[in-house]
């Protein structure tokens, strides 16, 4: 059985929630930066390069696989170079019987 890990640190201090689907890991995580960067639900954002990023929790819940997934890597993305040591990764794991 597949399950996913959303392993975060901050300042040193290690943060992991689990997940029975990859989509709930993506959803967690994208959930996670946007507290991180103190984005409230519904206000505009906008990555580097000036794309919309989603910050509408229905919307986000809504999504599709792959759209959870481009909207992921752009959240991530928002969360290089930060001065709080701030990193996130999704890590598929399994259980065995």
């Amino acid at each position: 059985m597949n399950f996913w890990n959303v392993a975060s640190t901050m300042e040193g201090e290690l943060f992991v929630s689990t997940h029975l689907t990859e989509r709930g890991a993506m959803k967690a995580a994208i959930f996670d930066i946007m507290d991180f960067l103190c984005v409230d639900y519904g206000d505009p954002r906008s990555t580097y390069k000036n794309v919309p990023l989603c910050t509408d929790p229905e919307t986000i819940k809504a999504m599709t696989d792959d759209e959870l997934l481009i909207e992921f890597r752009m959240w991530a993305e928002e969360t290089w170079d930060n001065d709080s040591g701030f990193n996130l990764e999704i890590v598929r794991s399994q259980l065995a019987a």
